[in-house]
C-alpha cells in the first residue's frame, strides 16, 4: 500500500513539474511575440511618421514639412494673416497630411 502512495506521489511530482514547463515555456514564447509585435509596431509607425507632412506657419508664410522636421520642404508666398481665424489656428497648430497627394490639396486649397 505505501508503494501504491508513494509512485502516486511520485507520478504527481512528474505531472506537476511537466505542467510547470509547459507553462514556462508558453509564458516564454507569448513574451517573445510581444516583443516582436512591438518591434513591428515601432517600425510601422517610423514608416508611417516618415510619410507623413504637415502644412503649417513659417515665419508668418505658409510651408510644407516632414512630420517632425524643423526644415520646410516647400515655403509658399502666402501669408497666413490673409485667413481667417479659424485657418490662422489650424496652420499655427500644423495640418498632418497623410500621403503627399493630400499634402499637395492642402496647398493648392491654402495657396489657390
Amino acid at each position: 500500500m505505501k508503494i501504491i502512495i508513494r509512485e502516486k506521489i511520485a507520478l504527481l511530482a512528474i505531472g506537476s513539474l511537466a505542467l510547470l514547463s509547459l507553462a514556462t515555456m508558453t509564458i516564454t514564447v507569448m513574451t517573445d511575440d510581444d516583443k516582436k509585435e512591438t518591434e513591428v509596431v515601432k517600425a510601422e509607425t517610423a514608416i508611417s511618421e516618415e510619410r507623413r507632412y504637415i502644412l503649417k506657419e513659417y515665419n508668418g508664410k505658409i510651408a510644407s514639412f516632414y512630420y517632425n522636421s524643423e526644415e520646410p520642404i516647400d515655403i509658399f508666398d502666402v501669408s497666413v494673416n490673409s485667413f481667417g481665424e479659424y485657418d490662422k489656428q489650424e496652420l499655427y497648430k500644423g495640418i498632418v497630411a497623410y500621403s503627399e497627394e493630400e499634402l499637395n490639396r492642402l496647398i493648392e486649397d491654402y495657396t489657390s
